[in-house]
C-alpha cells in the first residue's frame, strides 16, 4: 500500500507508519533514532561555529555617506580659513563692527569672534559652499545668529546683501543670487579644494607676516 512504509530521518531505514513517530515534517523509527538526530545536528552545527569563529573578521567599512561627509567639511574648513585671512582687517560683511568693536564686546577675548559667513547658504545653495564671492568675514553673533539687525536697523541677511554689494558690485551679488545650478562633490575634488586652499593660505600668510 502506498505510504504504508517511512523512511526514518535518523537510521535512513524504512519502518512500518505505525511504528514510527513523526515530529514537525519528520518520521523517526524510534525515540533512540530522534536522540541520534538531535545529538548529530548539535555537533554539526557546533563545528560549524568554531570554523566561522577561527575566520578573520574584516574590519566594518565605513560608510561612503559620513565619509564624504568628512571630506566635505575638511575642505569647507580650508577655505574659511583662507576667507577669514583674506578680509583680514575688514569689518564684518553684516552689521559692520570692526575688530576693535567685537574685541570690546568680548571684553578683549577676540577667540572664536570671527566666522567665515556664506552669503547664501549652504542649505539652500550647496553650489556655491565653496564660492570665495559667497563667502566673506563674519562675526560669529552675525553668523550664529545670536545677532538679528544689521546697519540701519536692517536683518542680518539685508545687511549681508548690502555690504556685499559695496564690495563686489551689485551685478555679482545679482549673478549669486541667481544661481540655481546643481552640484556634486567627489572625494578627488574635496581633496583638491583642500590641497588648494591651504596653499593659497600659506602664500597669503607669507605675505601679510601675520597669523591669525
Amino acid at each position: 500500500m502506498a505510504n504504508s512504509v517511512l523512511k526514518c530521518a535518523g537510521c535512513k531505514n524504512y519502518f512500518p507508519r505505525e511504528e514510527m513517530a513523526i515530529v514537525a515534517i519528520s518520521s523517526y523509527h524510534s525515540t533512540d533514532c530522534l536522540r541520534l538526530h538531535k545529538s548529530n545536528l548539535q555537533k554539526k552545527k557546533q563545528r560549524s561555529g568554531a570554523h566561522s569563529s577561527n575566520k578573520p573578521v574584516a574590519p566594518k567599512a565605513k560608510r561612503k555617506g559620513s565619509n564624504l561627509s568628512l571630506l566635505v567639511e575638511r575642505a569647507q574648513n580650508s577655505v574659511n580659513r583662507y576667507v577669514k585671512l583674506r578680509d583680514f582687517g575688514l569689518a564684518c560683511i553684516s552689521c559692520g563692527r570692526s575688530e576693535k568693536e567685537i574685541r570690546r564686546e568680548l571684553g578683549g577675548r577676540p577667540g572664536g569672534a570671527w566666522h567665515a559667513g556664506h552669503f547664501r547658504s549652504v542649505a539652500s545653495a550647496s553650489q556655491l559652499r565653496f564660492n570665495l564671492l559667497n563667502i566673506n568675514k563674519q562675526c560669529a553673533a552675525c553668523n550664529c545668529g545670536e545677532r538679528l539687525r544689521g546697519i540701519n536697523g536692517l536683518s542680518i541677511r539685508a545687511s549681508y546683501e548690502l555690504n556685499l554689494a559695496a564690495k563686489i558690485g551689485r551685478n555679482k551679488v545679482e549673478l549669486l543670487n541667481a544661481n540655481h545650478s546643481f552640484a556634486t562633490y567627489n572625494k578627488e575634488y574635496l581633496g583638491r579644494i583642500r590641497q588648494v586652499f591651504d596653499k593659497k593660505y600659506l602664500i597669503l600668510e607669507s605675505r601679510l607676516s601675520i597669523l591669525i
